[in-house]
């Protein structure tokens, strides 16, 4: 049996030193109470400015595309996605150290545990950029949209009224400045989990604790799958072709964006697995060695008295439980995966169903 190492930090060590998110992470609040109380007010409060602010000027250019019904969509969206990701984060620093707690039960992990601290200059790295981006995409957008250069685009898109200044200067940023903090608070959780995965014991005993090593890609892309699904329902609630548009290309640029991420996240787990292969083809020719009548150490394969050697039908029945076992530490999410992956066609399908009966 592999060694007791004891408990891990109490604090979440992936929110260390972000400020506001260390503190909320103090409350010790839910997954679900964090979660539902994020997202509602962030709808709130985008219902509120919705209200307060209204739609774009009416002699505006962007008048025709900022109608009342996108506006209020807009601002509930860009809340409500504030909201959500902010307690996102805060739940997947956590998950991850629940993870490590299943894992620390086949090998010693606290090495590991410093790296899911964001380094500084790691979070500057990823939020400057996605902060540029995010003052860039509503001109950028309406450039296109109106066939105007950027400059121009500019001018027109902030003279169009409170809207689209609290978009850009505000409201954009923050949502930017929630998915930065949680691209680096994953690329912590990647260098632990490759450290991990170069270093843990490979037991064939225990190949089940292995899954809590894919456990964080998988939520990653059940969260990313999830998101991309409600696309078509906001797509079938506003009924504007060039928003309908943009909606697509918003999708398509995730879906693009989101390949890169999904190998950085897989890396781990398929570290871990080439190990299990190995550990698989080096156990299964000693046995074979064994069966030879050579003098060779199992792993697994013990007599109740050392002296006596394994018969062959020892050596068989070994072999046939190390063949058994699966390289890939996913077995768990195989389902999991499967259903998730109809979700995004599924939801396409009915939204397209629905329009043609409505319309």
């Amino acid at each position: 049996m592999p060694k007791h190492v004891g408990a891990l930090p109490l604090n979440t060590q992936g929110l260390k030193g972000i400020w506001g998110l260390e503190q909320l992470d103090n409350t010790g609040a839910s997954f679900w109470k964090l979660v539902s109380v994020f997202t509602v007010s962030g709808i709130l409060i985008g219902a509120a400015l919705s209200v307060l602010i209204g739609p774009v000027h009416a002699d505006s250019l962007m008048a025709s595309f900022y109608t009342p019904v996108v506006s209020t969509v807009t601002l509930l969206g860009v809340c409500g996605v504030i909201g959500f990701s902010t307690a996102l984060n805060v739940v997947i620093a956590r998950a991850i150290e629940a993870d490590l707690s299943v894992l620390s039960l086949v090998d010693d992990v606290r090495e590991c545990i410093p790296l899911l601290r964001p380094a500084p200059k790691v979070l500057l790295s990823i939020i400057l950029p996605m902060l540029l981006v995010a003052v860039l995409t509503g001109p950028t957008l309406a450039g296109g949209r109106l066939g105007l250069p950027l400059g121009e685009a500019f001018v027109v898109y902030f003279g169009a009224g409170p809207l689209t200044k609290l978009l850009v200067l505000l409201l954009l940023p923050l949502m930017s400045l929630a998915w930065g903090i949680g691209m680096a608070i994953g690329v912590g959780q990647i260098r632990c989990l490759i450290r991990l995965a170069r270093t843990i014991r490979v037991e064939f005993l225990q190949m089940d604790r292995y899954c809590a090593l894919a456990n964080p890609a998988i939520r990653v892309i059940l969260i990313a799958v999830s998101i991309v699904s409600l696309f078509p329902i906001m797509m079938l609630y506003v009924d504007d072709a060039v928003f309908s548009t943009q909606v697509a290309k918003m999708v398509l640029m995730m879906l693009v964006s989101a390949v890169p991420l999904i190998v950085m996240w897989s890396c781990p787990v398929l570290i871990l697995r080439n190990r299990i292969r190995d550990r698989k083809a080096q156990e299964l020719h000693n046995i074979m060695l064994a069966l030879q009548g050579q003098d060779v150490t199992l792993t697994l394969a013990r007599p109740q008295n050392p002296d006596t050697p394994l018969s062959t039908a020892d050596l068989l029945t070994h072999q046939m439980f190390i063949e058994s076992r699966w390289e890939w530490p996913v077995a768990a999410h195989v389902q999991k995966l499967i259903l998730f992956g109809l979700l995004p066609p599924t939801t396409w399908v009915l939204s397209a169903g629905i329009e043609n009966f409505m319309f």
